[in-house]
Order: C-alpha cells, then sequence, then structure tokens
C-alpha cells in the first residue's frame, strides 16, 4: 500500500466522522443505554469502597481514570499519597473531610462541596474523615498531552456556590461542570466533561443533551430509572451510546443520579500506581521523581502529614 493510498484511507476516515458528528448535532437522536455494570461494596483498608470505574470489568472509559464511591468512619481515609497527570474531583455527599497536602493546602470540605484539583506534575497529599461517617464520590479525570505536566492547581467549591438548575416539575440538578437545563458551571476544565448531581421526584422526567461523540456515564445512588425502556436501579451504573446527544431520564419513586461524561482524549494511558501517563517513559519518569523529589515533588520526601 503507497503513501497515496494511506491518504486516501485517512481522509475518508475524517470525511465519515465529520458527517456522524454532523448528523447527530443536527438530528439530536436519543442515547440509549449500551451497557450496564453492577457494583460491589467491598472493604479496601476496611473502608468501604464501590468500584465504578477501574475494575476489571471497565478499567478506563476515556476521559475518566477512576471513579469511586467511598464511606468512611471517623479517622477513615487515605494518608500520604501521590498524583500524577489527571485532575482529582472529589464530591462530599455527607459528612465531613479534612486534606492536606505537601504545599501547605489544607482545609475540611463538608456536603455539598466539591474539590477539584489539577494535579498536573505532581500532588502529595492526604484526606481524612473528619466527621463520625462521610461519604464521598472521587473521579478521576484525564488530561491532555499539553497539561499532563503543568502546575498544580486547586479549585475548591463550596456547596452554595455550585450552580443548580431545576426544570419546575421535580428535577434539580446540580451542576459541577458542564451544563444542564440551560445553565453552566464555572468550573474550569482543561478536559471537557460534565458531572452533574441530578435529584428527581416520582415520575419526574429530566432531559439533558451530552455532546454527540462523548463517553458518558450514569451512576444511581437511590431509586429506579428509566432510559427508554431500559432500567438501573440503586448502585448500578450505565454506559449510554455514545454518538447521540439527547438524554431522557425517567424516574420511579424518587431518584438521585451522577452523570459524567467527557470528550473523548483518544490517546494511549499507561498506569502505574497513582500515576497516568500517555507512554511508559513519562510514567516511570513521574515515579522516579516522587521518589527523588524533583520536578513537581520538590519537598515531598521531608513532609509527612498531621494525620499520621
Amino acid at each position: 500500500m503507497n503513501l497515496q493510498h494511506l491518504f486516501f484511507i485517512g481522509l475518508t476516515g475524517l470525511f465519515i466522522s465529520y458527517y456522524i458528528s454532523e448528523y447527530t448535532h443536527i438530528t439530536h437522536t436519543d442515547r440509549v443505554l449500551s451497557r450496564k455494570f453492577q457494583t460491589k461494596n467491598k472493604k479496601i483498608d476496611s473502608i468501604s469502597t464501590r468500584k465504578i470505574i477501574g475494575t476489571d470489568e471497565l478499567q478506563v472509559m476515556d476521559p475518566f481514570l477512576r471513579f469511586t464511591h467511598y464511606k468512611l468512619k471517623k479517622s477513615q481515609g487515605l494518608l500520604d499519597h501521590p498524583h500524577s497527570g489527571y485532575d482529582t474531583i472529589t464530591y462530599i455527599l455527607s459528612g465531613h473531610l479534612a486534606y492536606e497536602d505537601f504545599r501547605n493546602n489544607s482545609g475540611i470540605l463538608s456536603q455539598g462541596d466539591t474539590q477539584w484539583i489539577t494535579t498536573g506534575k505532581g500532588l502529595v497529599h492526604a484526606e481524612i474523615a473528619e466527621s463520625e461517617t462521610c461519604e464521598i464520590l472521587q473521579i478521576w479525570l484525564s488530561l491532555k498531552l499539553d497539561y499532563k505536566l503543568c502546575d498544580l492547581t486547586y479549585q475548591n467549591l463550596l456547596d452554595d456556590d455550585i450552580i443548580k438548575a431545576t426544570n419546575n416539575e421535580g428535577v434539580t440538578v446540580k451542576i459541577l461542570s458542564g451544563e444542564s437545563l440551560g445553565r453552566w458551571s464555572y468550573t474550569i476544565t482543561r478536559t471537557q466533561a460534565y458531572v452533574l448531581d441530578a435529584i428527581l421526584d416520582d415520575k419526574a422526567l429530566w432531559q439533558t443533551d451530552i455532546p454527540a461523540g462523548w463517553n458518558c456515564m450514569l451512576y444511581i445512588l437511590y431509586g429506579e430509572v428509566y432510559i427508554e425502556d431500559d432500567k438501573l436501579k440503586q448502585f448500578e451504573a450505565g454506559m449510554l451510546s455514545q454518538w447521540d446527544t439527547d438524554l431522557t431520564v425517567r424516574c420511579v419513586g424518587g431518584c438521585r443520579v451522577i452523570l459524567i461524561a467527557g470528550e473523548v482524549l483518544d490517546e494511549m494511558i499507561v498506569n502505574y500506581g497513582q500515576f497516568f501517563m500517555p507512554n511508559y517513559p513519562m510514567v516511570e519518569k513521574a515515579s522516579r521523581d516522587y521518589k527523588t523529589g524533583k520536578d513537581g515533588f520538590e519537598g515531598s520526601l521531608e513532609w509527612r502529614s498531621k494525620f499520621n
């Protein structure tokens, strides 16, 4: 096969992708359930854990690397540990979570608060339950290659400051990032992504748009929902069709639904512990930098959180 044939094949692929994208944007086709996942409650280091993304069944859902539902008791949590190459999103469902990092950032997150950290080239921190019980969701969102080694950045979003929207028909959506019901979040996202927390009354319909081509998932905190004729119940997760735009969620008995969706980065992902990079040399360098306290991890070798 010569270069002319390769060029023609590549150009044809681009035209097909373009017309599929344009077609779905024009016609606004409905998203349907494509895969369903049962989540299992496991004890990991005595912490109650449900893994939604980051399992043998679903290792990643581009651009999402991990999605975990934790229930902690007082003084439980994650002691000093590193991250590199992605955003960590921590959403407090109930209780209080204390945090501290090696750059002297510290504080307490309370019910409804969100912490959005771009870890970039390096973060070492600890997160510990401050209340008798604490329930959180944590999402790891991959960064594009251009941002993999950017500087550490925090966005602490208090519950009262997070945009909320309602359709006045029994649906209230908290917009941690992205858009729903005509309102947009203020959150800065280097990777385009929606993170939505929707509470629906019995028989309510939530209609929202997701950009065509994005990967999208629902996770049910309580209640039962229907996407067309397919049902998801408490603690189940469902991936939705990719090249559609419109989503209609019908609630039975009162529901709470977490929606995550993001643009597909389509970059290679290499994982080593808490590090995610697009190739082996970069992930090995991140691990080496952490162990030697260099290039983003300066000061980490001497640092210990107050929780130790």
